[in-house]
């Protein structure tokens, strides 16, 4: 899978900041993106070009700039198709191999006021000229404004402006949003000794049909080097960590099971002696997992299949109700009634779940939106960071998973032995009152 990336580079001209440019992208395998603020005149640019390496093309907007302030570079394998420039942005069409075509759009917005609310017409202008709200969609740059007050270290600012107030209506017209990403709380600084100011003015915003397109997509800000904006390296899609255990999820619709009580309760009396500490009831805990894995797996795997295959068994056994009535018909049409009515049960308590969206208790059909919003809550929810002691970010998932798992260790594991003498009585007390059926498992 191809990456891409965008960068504030304030300028490319110095020849020593060649070399760290050309590493910092090949290092990445990066294949196509926009390089913003370049101060290259027309003339100089295929020599600069020429720094990233060969093969390296480029689409610019000196038509609106004498000074190149956006470049969109890519090369082989990816296809490029130009769609519409201004003197703030460049929106062009990808074609990368194997994979699923996108529009993007190259952004580098004014530091006048005026000139960037002819930034936010534009790029609603563009959206309905080429139906971007209908496509994937990815807008990258340096938007110069931010969308929060908690987004500028500026302690004089502290409501929103009209300005932010403007340009998160362009976005929400336009229905993008960030991407999910890690890395500095701020993109930008003025490396003022004496008055120093942090503010996140550059953004990755995708649309929900490019995160659909690509689920597992992510970007990072990483350090500015030579610049005062970080880079922003984005990717199309992400592998698995190679550490830690899958994560167990317990499914709410496993409750409606009949042998749900029996199973749980047989499991817990054979992992041993009432639990007379945490140590021991966190080990009966782990316990249950095997058996609630194998009850879901055995009852509802596939459950979408299952819900099908389900409705097409009723289907056919109301028709020989009614081509042939009798008590054994009728009966066995009562029973794929209610098989596929628990299923459809389950099914929709499986995404209600999954989703976590509070409308779906008002009633929701799993509609191609709902599936769509249900992926982009997944990719936002997701933990990409997390602070070290010090406030720093981690810089990586294996960081992530040795923060948290020091994190609750030092909670868990500080206090050993019987620190509750009531413990199995109240216990005792919980089980014999809920009778198992409200036992949750996490």
């Amino acid at each position: 899978m191809l990456d891409t990336f965008f960068w504030n580079v304030r300028g490319i001209n110095d020849i020593s900041k060649h070399r760290p440019l050309s590493s910092w992208i090949n290092k990445r395998r990066i294949c196509f993106g926009a390089l913003l603020e370049t101060h290259v005149s027309e003339g100089n640019s295929i020599a600069i070009l020429s720094v990233l390496g060969p093969g390296w093309k480029l689409i610019s907007n000196y038509q609106f700039s004498d000074l190149g302030k956006v470049w969109f570079v890519y090369k082989d394998p990816v296809k490029v198709q130009f769609l519409f420039a201004d003197s703030q942005s460049i929106t062009v069409k990808i074609l990368p191999p194997e994979s699923l075509p996108f529009n993007f759009t190259a952004v580098y917005a004014s530091n006048v006021l005026d000139e960037r609310k002819q930034l936010w017409i534009s790029l609603k202008d563009t959206a309905i000229s080429f139906d971007l709200s209908s496509h994937p969609w990815m807008i990258c740059g340096d938007f110069n404004e931010i969308l929060d007050p908690r987004e500028s270290s500026n302690p004089s600012i502290v409501s929103s402006t009209r300005a932010m107030r403007e340009f998160g209506s362009c976005l929400s017209d336009i229905g993008v949003f960030d991407l999910a990403s890690q890395g500095p709380k701020f993109t930008w600084s003025n490396h003022r000794p004496s008055d120093p100011i942090g503010k996140k003015i550059d953004r990755c915003l995708v649309n929900d049909l490019w995160q659909f397109s690509y689920p597992k997509g992510f970007c990072s800000f990483e350090p500015p080097e030579f610049s005062d904006h970080t880079p922003c390296h984005i990717r199309l899609s992400s592998s698995k960590p190679e550490f830690g255990s899958r994560s167990f999820m317990f499914h709410s619709f496993l409750t409606k099971l009949p042998s749900f009580v029996s199973t749980i309760k047989e499991c817990w009396l054979q992992s041993g002696a009432p639990a007379e500490n945490l140590t021991y009831l966190c080990f009966k805990l782990k316990q249950l997992k095997s058996p609630i894995k194998s009850l879901c797996k055995e009852n509802f795997s596939q459950i979408e299949r299952r819900v099908q295959e389900a409705k097409s068994t009723l289907d056919s056994h109301q028709l020989q109700a009614l081509n042939l009535p009798s008590q054994d018909n009728i009966e066995l049409e009562k029973q794929s009634r209610e098989t596929w009515l628990f299923l459809c049960l389950a099914k929709e308590m499986f995404f209600r779940q999954r989703s976590r969206i509070k409308w779906l208790e008002a009633g929701d059909l799993n509609t191609r939106f709902f599936h769509r919003i249900t992926l982009v809550r997944n990719a936002l929810n997701g933990v990409t960071y997390l602070l070290r002691g010090d406030g720093s970010r981690s810089q990586s998932l294996k960081e992530v998973h040795q923060i948290a798992a020091a994190h609750f260790a030092g909670i868990l594991c500080i206090l050993r032995g019987a620190h509750c003498l009531f413990l199995p009585e109240v216990l005792s007390r919980i089980v014999s009152t809920h009778q198992w059926s409200y036992f949750r498992v996490f």
